[in-house]
């Protein structure tokens, strides 16, 4: 079968399983299967990028496209565990100085994206800086970044290139 639901959930915090032994050839874990509301033993898809999984899942209009007309572009909802078929309210958190964003496990399996949170104290276009880089490979399920604080206005962003 192309999939096998091993739990369902309301809602998931952020994390996986601390190990996952001998998958069958040709499977993977989804952490949000079925819109976000199951994990499952998944068969991969030939491409293992964010194109093919974009024709499973049926996301159309490629990367820099909104599916779901909800404000957040196809490649940031694959990069990141949000809902590519419905809307999605804030694409990561914000607690005390602490930004934070959970990676959706086919983008860090696939590793054809990068994450960049950026900093601007302007957000003038040309202002942003990195403040942290996660490139293809990063296995960390999440990305944060501790804004300083004393330094007047600061602002966090986060960036997804797809690679």
């Amino acid at each position: 079968a192309a999939a096998y639901v091993i739990a369902t959930y309301g809602s998931l915090a952020p994390g996986n399983f601390a190990a996952v032994n001998n998958l069958p050839p040709g499977y993977q874990i989804d952490y949000a299967y079925a819109s976000g509301t199951a994990i499952a033993l998944v068969e991969s898809s030939g491409g293992d990028n964010f194109a093919s999984w974009a024709s499973d899942n049926g996301v159309a209009g490629g990367p820099t496209g909104d599916s779901d007309n909800d404000g957040i572009l196809n490649l940031v909802e694959y990069a990141l565990t949000l809902n590519f078929n419905g809307s999605d309210g804030s694409a990561g958190t914000f607690t005390g100085n602490a930004l934070s964003f959970t990676k959706r496990q086919d983008a860090i399996d696939n590793a054809d994206v990068s994450w960049v949170i950026e900093t601007s104290q302007t957000l003038a276009p040309d202002s942003w800086t990195p403040a942290v880089t996660q490139n293809p490979g990063n296995t960390d399920p999440t990305i944060s970044f501790t804004l300083p604080t004393g330094q007047g206005k600061i602002f966090g962003r986060l960036k997804v290139i797809e690679n």
